[in-house]
């Protein structure tokens, strides 16, 4: 009898285990992706469509076509040394799908959605997205910076959480292997060569709107409605401070003794350059209910977090390289939650 009660335990444990698992990895069958040609404009038309806006936010302002230098190096630290090569954006999930209980959250992996898309594992993913909760245990954010099939890199993905005890928003380095991540993302995928990219420099804000939202608003201005846009990249704050956001939906008061500040859903910190900063920004919503833009930020100083804006506009300096997609695939479509849409800066 104690035989089979040992066998028994050691049955039961590994039927949970099984069950566990497939808890926690997203099944790529079950995705449901819609796919959506997006208009591309040549390079030479975005170069004056940014300069247009960024104009009306910063006093001085470069863009221009240029062959992409290799993003590996600092201040980029990219997983591939470009962004081109049938470049895609991924809009997944939905800020819906978020729930204060977080080992509630939805999970996705990065892997089976790039296999189920017919992609190569050797394909670049990088951007913004909602963490994988099963690593820390906790609610958290990821910095997607990843070739999929690589087994050793010097770059990698970072975690971001927030620390109550030391009252900052923190990160580490995620292994090579913890490809998931939860609730919404928005990725821009490629084959991570180099080529003719958007090079932007953008030097003392003077309007409102941040470095990101005023280049999401000059091709919403510019392509309205009619024609759908959607860009990938990545950009470096060179000099200033920039305030980051972690999630706080519950309206938690900020930790005693913290430099956080507290806006509505959201904790504040501040960071400060070098930082790189990854993600995706696009025309419209549309009836996909897209995430107008959405950039996290990681450093070797462990600064990090959700881009908010520069909170030094007089010596804040930015340099980005940036590419429109050319399909965009919508994937597990959840709605915008309603107290997050209009906030086009977070």
């Amino acid at each position: 009898m104690e035989k089979r009660s040992k066998k028994q335990v050691v049955f039961n444990c590994f039927i949970f285990s099984l069950l566990f698992w497939k808890l926690l990895k997203t099944n790529a069958e079950e995705l449901t992706i819609v796919e959506k040609q997006l208009h591309v404009p040549p390079l030479s038309e975005l170069q004056n469509v940014f300069s247009t806006e960024l104009l009306k936010n910063f006093a001085q302002v470069t863009v221009e076509i240029v062959e992409s230098p290799d993003l590996t190096q600092e201040p980029f630290y990219l997983a591939a040394t470009g962004l081109t090569g049938s470049p895609i954006l991924l809009d997944v999930g939905g800020t819906s799908l978020y729930n204060t209980e977080f080992d509630k959250q939805k999970l996705f992996d990065l892997k089976a959605i790039v296999e189920k898309l017919n992609r190569p594992l050797g394909s670049l993913v990088i951007g913004a997205a909602f963490g994988p909760w099963v690593y820390l245990g906790k609610d958290c954010d990821v910095a997607v910076n990843i070739v999929l099939d690589k087994a050793e890199s010097t770059t990698s993905s970072y975690i971001i959480s927030l620390d109550k005890t030391l009252g900052k928003i923190v990160c580490q380095v995620l292994p090579l292997n913890e490809t998931r991540f939860a609730v919404q993302g928005s990725l821009f995928l490629s084959d991570g060569k180099g080529g003719q990219v958007i090079k932007v420099v953008a030097e003392n804000r003077i309007g409102e709107d941040s470095f990101i939202a005023s280049m999401r608003r000059s091709i919403t201005n510019y392509y309205g409605a009619e024609k759908l846009v959607g860009i990938g990249g990545v950009f470096a704050l060179q000099t200033g401070k920039i305030n980051e956001a972690f999630p706080n939906l519950l309206e938690e008061p900020v930790p005693e003794g913290s430099k956080l500040t507290r806006v509505t859903n959201f904790y504040l910190d501040e960071g400060s350059a070098v930082e790189t900063g990854v993600g995706t920004f696009v025309s419209e919503r549309t009836d996909l209910e897209l995430t107008p833009n959405h950039f996290h930020c990681f450093s070797p100083h462990l600064d990090c977090g959700h881009y908010v804006r520069d909170t030094t506009p007089e010596i804040a300096k930015y340099e980005g390289y940036f590419l429109p997609a050319e399909s965009l695939m919508r994937i597990d479509q959840a709605p915008e939650d309603q107290r997050l849409i209009g906030l086009d800066h977070f």
